[in-house]
This record gives C-alpha cells, sequence and structure tokens, in this order.
C-alpha cells in the first residue's frame, strides 16, 4: 500500500514536471525537477541539455536574442 502511495505520489510530481516542460517554462521545470526529485539532472545530463536547449528555443521564440546568446554562453560554453 505504501509502495502504490509513493508511485502515485512520483506520478504526479512527473506530470507537473512534463506540463511545465510542454508550457515551454523549462527553467521552471529545471526548479521543479529538482525540488521534486533531488540530483535527477544532476544525473541524467541528457534530460538537462535538453530543458535547457528548450530554454534557449523560448527565448528565441520571444525575441529575445541578447538573453538567447547569453543564455548560450553561459550554459553551453562549458560543453
Amino acid at each position: 500500500a505504501a509502495a502504490d502511495e509513493l508511485a502515485a505520489v512520483s506520478m504526479e510530481a512527473r506530470r507537473q514536471v512534463t506540463a511545465v516542460a510542454r508550457r515551454g517554462d523549462a527553467a521552471r521545470a529545471c526548479e521543479l525537477c529538482e525540488r521534486l526529485f533531488p540530483g535527477l539532472l544532476g544525473r541524467q545530463p541528457h534530460a538537462l541539455f535538453l530543458l535547457q536547449c528548450q530554454a534557449f528555443i523560448e527565448l528565441v521564440r520571444e525575441g529575445k536574442t541578447l538573453d538567447a546568446l547569453s543564455y548560450c554562453q553561459s550554459h553551453f560554453a562549458p560543453i
């Protein structure tokens, strides 16, 4: 019973992160992911990279070119 409850809570948390990411709020999705699943993005660098790519795309989509360039320099330059 406790395992089922934990699985349900985990599923709802994953739904929350997914919904936020699908709305295009990658920064909030990262924050939420770290709060709900501490250390997950560190263990799953590909997931972090995809969220960072989405954040960059959203900045470009919003016409925030200088912010997008700054974001790239701070998040992608180390790659």
